[in-house]
């Protein structure tokens, strides 16, 4: 019995369209390149097509509607390439179960972010709305440290990332977009130069997950503070980071204690280590823009 060669047919079958419709007419040609003994190949032709079609549906169907769950913008744009696109990862990647529903959801938004990249079929902010909720979905499913008190803040203080913290930042203002999809308006298309930074941060065991809009400045901050950097370091490379040549010691100080209060940032890296964490962020309790 060659028991891998029949899971990974029946698993064609039951996720692959084309493959499904070939194996109906042309059995032969279908099964061709499958090492199935006499039994197993009987066991595949007997297949009930009623029930084979069924149950492809059920699959497909259930798997999809996790990732309107998980995606409720992406869909909300009612675009058909958007569920052409759902239709061709469930038949590329298999719903197998080895990924698990957590990682089959994110792996299903890094898919729809490629597919959409540059696609002229779709308006030109799918990749970063796709993106947007991903990591908002991402935060809300994972569960960091909880937030250390702030504490004083001096010369000496090397604050990091908290490490339920991602910093994002998008070609499209992704927040407007997905008010505007969800609400049934058109979204501007229109990208901005200088993006727009979003932080996420991921569930705290004494906070919710939810995420805020930065501006240019505050993610100059945010990322400076990376747990090897005292606070004069922190100010200098704000200043490099940013072309300017004024002292900014105070709105950077008054930054940093801001984003330590909301727990954005720890007063050194909880690990005792440098935060190496990708820059990618999250969070929808925080509704307004954060200042320099």
């Amino acid at each position: 019995m060659t028991t891998s060669e029949l899971q990974a047919c029946l698993a064609r079958l039951y996720v692959d369209d084309a493959f499904r419709e070939l194996f109906l007419r042309w059995p032969e040609a279908a099964l061709q390149g499958y090492e199935l003994d006499p039994v197993e190949d009987r066991a595949v032709r007997g297949l009930d097509v009623a029930a084979l079609r069924f149950f492809a549906a059920s699959l497909r169907n259930k798997r999809v509607k996790r990732f309107r769950h998980a995606y409720p913008a992406l869909f909300a744009l009612g675009h058909p390439h958007v569920d052409r696109l759902a239709a061709r990862y469930h038949q590329v990647c298999g719903d197998d179960g080895r990924l698990g529903i957590h990682e089959d959801i994110l792996a299903f938004g890094r898919f729809i972010e490629r597919c959409a990249a540059g696609d002229d079929i779709l308006p030109p902010y799918v990749s970063d709305l796709a993106r947007f909720e991903r990591h908002y979905y991402a935060a809300s499913a994972e569960v960091a440290p909880a937030v250390r008190p702030a504490g004083a803040l001096d010369e000496e203080s090397r604050p990091a990332r908290h490490p339920g913290i991602r910093m994002v930042t998008f070609d499209h203002d992704v927040v407007a977009i997905e008010e505007a999809v969800t609400s049934g308006r058109k979204p501007s298309e229109e990208a901005s130069a200088g993006g727009y930074p979003i932080v996420f941060r991921h569930r705290t065991p004494d906070a919710p997950h939810g995420m805020v809009r930065i501006n240019t400045p505050t993610a100059a901050v945010v990322d400076a503070c990376d747990g090897t950097r005292p606070m004069p370091a922190v100010v200098d490379h704000v200043r490099s980071r940013l072309g300017i040549a004024d002292d900014l010691t105070t709105p950077v100080t008054e930054t940093v204690i801001r984003l330590l209060d909301r727990g954005v940032l720890t007063p050194v890296p909880l690990d005792g280590s440098r935060d190496t964490a990708p820059a990618e962020v999250l969070v929808a309790d925080w509704v307004h823009d954060e200042s320099f």
